[in-house]
């Protein structure tokens, strides 16, 4: 009985920890992985929101240049062509992740505007077979005030840590034949 038990908690164990295999780091430990060359980022929000709500990298000043060559966008989900704004799942994220040659064990982080998205891109590359996966809490832009705006320092952006805007960086320009 005692081993059927043990067997059972055991195997309880694993199936929760396999499901849930990537880390939650805060902002601050992703902006160090990066800077220290121990890993890259995949900025998993739409083209648009990458370049005109901004992502992370060096702004003006030259603040985070040692992490602009880290920071790639591959959208998740995108925008439903049509009326409206709706996002669907992106079939050709994991060809596109693909397309960067990474290797299985590279640590990978994963951003999105808030946290939800990147859960889902981070249980996406674990599935594909990736093992060393973390995910931004709080995103890109962090959780909303009372108001519903993106002010709480939560977030990449409202942390203070260097970001810019434009398309340098997106997976389009910087995987070749694509």
């Amino acid at each position: 009985m005692k081993k059927a038990i043990i067997f059972t908690v055991l195997a309880l164990v694993s199936a929760f920890s396999s499901a849930n295999a990537f880390q939650n780091i805060t902002p601050s430990v992703a902006y160090s992985m990066m800077a220290s060359g121990q890993a890259i980022m995949l900025d998993v929000r739409t083209p648009e929101e990458w370049a005109w709500v901004g992502h992370p990298g060096a702004n003006k000043l030259g603040a985070g240049s040692e992490i602009a060559a880290k920071v790639f966008n591959i959208a998740f989900e995108i925008e439903k062509p049509g009326k409206g704004y709706e996002l669907i799942p992106n079939n050709l994220f994991m060809v596109d992740v693909a397309k960067l040659n990474l290797a299985s064990n590279q640590a990978i982080m994963t951003l999105c505007r808030s946290g939800s998205r990147s859960v889902k891109a981070a249980q996406a590359l674990e599935a594909d077979g990736y093992t060393n996966v973390y995910n931004v809490v709080g995103g890109f832009e962090g959780g909303t005030d009372s108001k519903g705006y993106r002010t709480v320092a939560s977030g990449w952006k409202n942390l203070g840590f260097p970001y810019t805007f434009g398309f340098t960086g997106n997976i389009d320009e910087s995987v070749p034949g694509n």
